[in-house]
């Protein structure tokens, strides 16, 4: 239609541009919405908030951070004051391109110059740092957010806590998850699955299994992913007998373990100078059909050399070669 009214020769405003953009957008044709754009800049129009907001969410939606931060640059120049929807946009361009430093200069750009951030910029900006590993500004901005009055909505925490568990902090991680639960909000599987596998990497194992039950309690279904990192704590704690017990609630939920949590369970029997039980666990993996890896195989030969076993050692090297 558009294309008609230039061919009648009537002349599109700024207003029949926009609409064009916003369908293109909507349409997920985002590289048009941008084009047209072009366009309209070309024939010496004047494009509002409204077309450069297309135009830098367009860029976001189709994963082009720079083309985003372009546009909002463009629109400053053009002394014209972004909006809440124009640095969200950007911001979220910039997460999706894990440039969490440009995010945080966004964002207190947004503050000092064009408009309060909401609750959809903050988020994007807690998630552009727990992406970048930066847990302390993950925890700030949130810190920030209720202090503006702001109420962080579970992405919002989930983001957080997942900061915390890239950068190994997990008495962070378990107790943004404590303050979630103090603030009425209650923590869905992937903001668990985060915190229990913060504690895989340091965790205390027996506070660690008191959230896992605490999850069940809430009568969510904890994944592959909980159960695994759990039995992980087990064995960085030397704890086979909580991996065996984790094993058998495991099944007992109708949950197989899969190669990664026997290997753990294996990885702990060998810290705890359990050769049998190590042995016994490879050999159930294969009654369980499931292909053992070197990892499975090395736990299992280790645990007999810690034990003095050389017999069963040998045994299971040669098991191992005869497998390949």
């Amino acid at each position: 239609m558009l294309l008609e009214m230039v061919n009648k020769l009537v002349t599109p405003n700024v207003v029949s541009w926009n609409a064009a953009f916003s369908s293109c957008e909507k349409g997920e044709h985002w590289g048009e919405a941008l084009r047209l754009l072009q366009e309209v800049v070309n024939q010496l129009l004047t494009p509002d908030v409204v077309s450069w907001n297309t135009a830098i969410s367009a860029s976001e939606k189709s994963d082009q951070w720079e083309g985003a931060v372009g546009w909002l640059q463009d629109m400053v120049n053009q002394l014209l004051t972004p909006n809440v929807v124009s640095g969200s946009a950007a911001i979220s361009a910039c997460e999706k391109g894990e440039q969490w430093e440009g995010v945080l200069g966004l964002l207190q750009d947004m503050v000092n110059h064009w408009a309060t951030p909401n609750v959809v910029s903050c988020t994007s900006a807690i998630s552009a740092c727990e992406k970048g590993e930066q847990w302390e500004e993950a925890f700030g901005l949130l810190l920030e957010m209720m202090n503006q009055l702001l109420t962080p909505n579970v992405v919002s925490w989930n983001a957080a806590i997942s900061a915390c568990e890239n950068s190994a902090q997990w008495e962070g991680a378990l107790g943004l998850l404590q303050e979630m639960v103090n603030h009425l909000l209650t923590p869905d599987v992937v903001g668990w699955n985060a915190a229990m596998s913060a504690c895989e990497k340091g965790a205390p194992w027996v506070a660690a299994l008191g959230w896992m039950f605490e999850m069940v309690i809430q009568l969510l279904s904890p994944t592959m992913v909980s159960w695994n990192a759990e039995i992980s704590t087990c064995e960085e704690s030397e704890q086979w007998d909580g991996a065996r017990g984790l094993l058998q609630e495991m099944m007992h939920h109708l949950l197989a373990p899969n190669v990664v949590s026997w290997n753990a369970a294996i990885s702990a029997r060998e810290k705890g100078e359990q050769w049998e039980g190590a042995s016994g666990w490879l050999h159930e993996m294969v009654n369980q059909l499931l292909t053992l890896d070197v990892v499975s195989w090395n736990a299992a030969i280790s645990s007999c050399e810690k034990g003095k076993q050389w017999e069963g050692a040998f045994g299971l090297l040669l098991e191992m070669v005869n497998q390949l």
